[in-house]
């Protein structure tokens, strides 16, 4: 091309004694569809970068945190809680257990939802019964190292 010349006017005549011909504009061609896509998918097909990851993917790693705290938190914790239901709603007259506060005491009387306790001789307290923590054996607790 001539210095000088625009591009884009075919129907500007070739300077005379030059040898060229005016630009001749044909329609798109199959093989031109890349000249219509936006510059950044050109190059990265070009480079060989792959397009973009539908966007789900990128929910997936909050997915799988999800189910991996509800495996190792949330349902040990339920199982825990269930056990815990059984032992309380198995509360007898006679049995020894240990508050949610420490103490030591004895179930004098079981109610639907209250338990008279006796800490020590001729102290004797009311209690929420989902405050029982545990329910001691009757021999007592067993060492530790045995």
């Amino acid at each position: 091309m001539l210095l000088g010349a625009h591009p884009l006017r075919p129907d500007d005549p070739a300077p005379r004694n030059s040898g060229l011909r005016p630009a001749v504009f044909k329609p798109f061609e199959s093989t031109d569809v890349h000249l219509l896509a936006p510059s950044h998918v050109v190059q990265r097909r070009r480079r060989g970068v792959a397009p973009a990851p539908p966007a789900w993917l990128q929910f997936l790693p909050l997915v799988a945190m999800g189910l991996i705290f509800w495996l190792l938190i949330i349902r040990p914790q339920m199982r825990r809680q269930k056990e815990h239901q059984a032992k309380v709603a198995g509360l007898q007259k006679g049995d020894q257990v240990v508050t949610a506060g420490g103490l030591i005491a004895k179930v004098l009387r079981v109610d639907e939802h209250y338990v008279d306790l006796e800490l020590a001789p001729g102290v004797k307290v009311k209690a929420v019964k989902s405050t029982i923590g545990d329910i001691v054996p009757p021999g007592g607790a067993q060492p530790a190292n045995d």
